[in-house]
């Protein structure tokens, strides 16, 4: 069924929003740090940067020239608040009250949301419950991942709304298309485009979530409607609707829905993997894959090698030579050196992230961010680069090493001995890397020698320009 993945995944994905939030919450009997203490950010303040608000009750009333980030057990974003980029409220109760300017994307993780203003991108929400009221409007999109979804009969979506929640109820107006995962589904309002929907009304006969209710009441979570897809007298989709359900609804024929009804029955996972296997046992063939494998290994190192030889053949020459003096001291650096680049890279980027946060904390955001984005640009360039000598000039090292070995006694010196050397090289590595069971060994002892090696050319190198500076 191919709602259930999307179903799934931004059940997930959002609530892990919310379980993060949740931790925040957790601080609000202590109170933020800096020039804010009591998470209030009051009527006629200012900030050119980012805001970080953190406190039980956390209130915004000013104009920020940057990004917000609150935190806590109650956050209201009141009606004189002016944010010119993202915010990112985590809390129990979340309230945007109507006359707040957010000028960029709406990120809302928590235990109930209540939205009463424009919000001039997106919005995305992981909670139990989120209420768009009449006064709300979402330029952009609406993701939501929760329990409970309903918005007023006023309120309006300007593009597409995503869910995979419980129930939704859908009373406002979408501009473009919807496409829900849930049990229970009521549209009353209007959709300017499509609407596709999986409604798994299986659940009716469950009592389970009555006997849950007690307990979500305590949550602000309203009392669950009958499950199913209802279409209300009100409703208008001007697109089609495609509905997934385990029956067939009756009476939608006589709604108003201009590009008319497409029913579809759930495919259980089960039928659905067997015919995954079947389309994979058909069609895949592994002698074709292996050879298409080869092929581009081949092509890539012929091209990248051509240009090795034109521009840097002295260099080549020079690096096969360790390679074929320390072979195994060669693939012990080589290990070494894939080890402190990737591990180090990793590392380095958890710094950035660090320090990007950090400086935001101190109402540095805007030296956080230059920070993370000179940082991160050189460690990835640096990485990149790293790869690619892994990837490919290792092995035209060792390459260049073994053709040389065979055209040692096989053909004398000419104009072209070093292209041919390395054209000998290549095939020889390519075909020993595609055996079975064992080719992926002699593919990293490749790799670990060329690494080596070119480590050895360097550091020789080096000591080389040293001596000559000192003379």
């Amino acid at each position: 069924m191919r709602f259930n993945l999307f179903k799934k995944l931004s059940i997930f994905l959002l609530l892990t929003i919310v379980l993060v939030g949740l931790m925040f919450t957790g601080l609000e009997r202590a109170q933020a740090s800096g020039p804010y203490p009591n998470g209030v950010f009051d009527v006629g303040e200012e900030i050119f940067d980012d805001l970080f608000l953190e406190g039980s009750n956390v209130r915004l009333a000013g104009t920020v020239h940057g990004m917000v980030f609150a935190f806590g057990e109650i956050i209201t974003i009141e009606k004189t608040a002016v944010v010119d980029d993202d915010a990112f409220l985590f809390g129990n109760q979340i309230i945007v009250e109507e006359g707040a300017v957010l000028k960029g994307n709406l990120v809302i993780g928590g235990q109930n949301a209540q939205v009463l203003t424009t919000v001039d991108r997106s919005l995305f929400v992981g909670a139990a419950t989120l209420e768009l009221k009449d006064q709300a409007k979402v330029s952009h999109n609406l993701m939501f991942g929760g329990f409970h979804l309903e918005t007023s009969t006023d309120s309006t979506i300007g593009r597409n709304v995503y869910a995979g929640n419980y129930q939704s109820i859908l009373n406002g107006q979408v501009g473009q298309n919807v496409r829900i995962g849930a049990a229970a589904v009521r549209l009353n309002g209007s959709v300017c485009g499509n609407v596709e929907l999986d409604v798994d009304s299986s659940v009716e006969s469950d009592n389970g979530m009555q006997y849950w209710y007690t307990y979500l009441q305590q949550a602000g979570i309203p009392e669950p409607i009958e499950s199913g897809l209802v279409l209300g007298d009100s409703a208008k989709i001007d697109g089609q609707l495609t509905y997934t359900s385990p029956s067939v609804v009756f009476g939608l024929e006589n709604s108003n829905i201009e590009g008319g009804i497409v029913y579809q029955t759930p495919q259980p996972e089960n039928i659905v993997e067997a015919e995954r296997q079947q389309i994979n046992i058909t069609y895949r063939n592994p002698l074709l894959k292996r050879l298409g494998n080869i092929l581009r290994s081949f092509i890539s190192l012929i091209l990248i090698g051509g240009l090795v030889v034109w521009l840097l053949p002295k260099l080549l020459k020079e690096t096969a030579a360790k390679a074929a003096e320390k072979p195994v001291n060669s693939a012990g650096v080589g290990l070494v050196s894939m080890i402190v680049v990737y591990i180090g890279g990793g590392m380095l980027f958890g710094l950035l992230v660090f320090l990007s946060i950090f400086f935001g904390l101190l109402s540095l955001g805007g030296l956080g961010r230059a920070v993370f984005f000179f940082g991160f640009t050189s460690l990835a360039w640096c990485v990149s680069s790293f790869t690619i000598f892994m990837v490919f000039i290792s092995k035209l090292v060792v390459a260049y090493w073994l053709g040389s070995l065979v055209m040692s006694k096989t053909m004398a010196s000419s104009q072209y001995k070093m292209a041919i050397t390395l054209l000998i090289g290549i095939t020889i590595v390519v075909l020993v890397s595609a055996i079975p069971f064992v080719g992926w060994l002699v593919s990293l002892a490749v790799t670990l020698i060329g690494l080596g090696a070119m480590w050895f050319y360097y550091k020789e190198r080096r000591s080389h320009l040293a001596v000559v500076e000192t003379e």
